[in-house]
């Protein structure tokens, strides 16, 4: 709702003229006024006409620097209302978004860099080195979650399964594991849990799975956690050169923490992919 206080129009400023004073378009201003994140001081009830005080100066300046940081709008509404230790909140939490995407854009120059001279291709081909070897049974404390590819929320149900594991039944020395198959639609039957000892019943959403023990393929995978999906690739393409037709649902063993380890070219993965059982 508009302000009822009614001021002088010699006493205001057009939208126009404090665009052009606070550095704002007019058609931002507009937008910011239906947020209701920065209202006009007055609206002539007959024009529509939008009239703004000078004493709203600092306020849109506020928001226009901030929009330059690229804090959301509704965090911004947040600062405007809050106090000094509100802003610093939001923009230490911003700064830590911009720092990710900065290391997000200078691995993307390098990996620009290095196909441009020609030390790498544009689809990679090559042979893994991957074993067949046994695997015991694991039971997993994990949660089901459908997904859609490119969407998965795997950190976020390590962290949900992992408070329970590590207060209560988790085998040591193990790693989160996530089992992603996929069905026609592109739709993830996504399953993320922790190796526990299966001795305790877990509150729900969390259930314990049974992994079966028996053959399967094993590939260690060092990289960042974006180029899972390319690894994959080359080791289907390895076993279908090799004549290996794996059976079961592919796993990811995440090895490295993301908090332990820094540098995302050093995250270690371990893919197994369950080859069934023998034939006689």
């Amino acid at each position: 709702m508009l302000p009822d206080v009614r001021v002088a129009k010699d006493e205001l400023l057009s939208i126009g003229r404090f665009a052009q004073l606070v550095g704002l378009t007019a058609k931002a201003l507009r937008h910011y006024d239906e947020l209701g994140l920065l209202r006009p001081t007055q609206v002539d009830d007959f024009t529509g006409y939008r009239w703004y005080s000078l004493e709203q100066a600092r306020d849109a300046v506020a928001i226009r620097r901030l929009r330059a940081f690229e804090l959301p709008l509704d965090e911004i509404a947040e600062v405007l209302g809050g106090d000094a230790s509100v802003l610093r909140e939001r923009l230490t939490v911003q700064r830590a978004r911009l720092e990710g995407r900065a290391v997000v854009t200078e691995r993307m120059i390098d990996e620009l860099d290095r196909l441009l001279r020609g030390e790498e291709e544009l689809v990679p081909t090559r042979s893994l080195n991957y074993r067949v070897q046994d695997v015991t049974e694991l039971v997993l404390a994990a949660i089901h979650r459908p997904a859609r590819l490119g969407e998965l929320p795997i950190p976020e149900l390590i962290g949900e399964t992992g408070k329970w594991a590590f207060a209560h039944d988790r085998v040591p020395g193990t790693a989160p594991v996530a089992i992603c198959p996929a069905d026609d639609d592109g739709v993830v039957d996504l399953l993320v849990g922790w190796p526990v000892h299966g001795t305790i019943e877990p509150p729900a959403p969390i259930e314990l799975v049974v992994c079966p023990a028996g053959r399967a393929v094993v590939h260690t995978y060092v990289g960042d956690f974006m180029g899972l999906s390319d690894e994959w690739r080359l080791l289907w393409e390895s076993l279908q050169a090799d004549g290996i037709r794996p059976r079961g649902e592919p796993r990811e063993h995440y090895e490295t923490s993301p908090e332990e380890v820094n540098d995302p070219s050093e995250h270690v993965t371990r893919l197994v992919w369950p080859l069934g059982p023998k034939e006689e």
